[in-house]
């Protein structure tokens, strides 16, 4: 799957976390720790299977759960119209 951030979406990193603004929504995001990583990972253009792929060998963690909790994170952007799936 691929996705990439809404054009109306602005972010800036405020006390290592990041606030993302889609300002045709006026609604505003705060996400720090792996979301974090998980944006930028999406900023870079990181298809997602290989966003979770790197987190699963970052952290030595099951690849299941990982994917489990990328997809639920991808989603709630999704819905909150912060990312579009392409």
């Amino acid at each position: 799957m691929k996705v990439e951030i809404n054009e109306f979406v602005s972010y800036t990193e405020v006390h290592g976390e990041l606030v993302l603004a889609n300002i045709e929504t006026g609604k505003y995001f705060s996400i720090g720790g792996i979301g974090k990583i998980i944006w930028d990972s999406l900023v870079k253009g990181e298809d997602v299977q290989d966003i979770i792929d790197t987190l699963v060998q970052r952290f030595h963690a099951d690849k299941h759960a990982v994917s489990k909790d990328v997809q639920e994170f991808l989603r709630n952007l999704e819905a909150l119209k912060f990312i579009i799936e392409k």
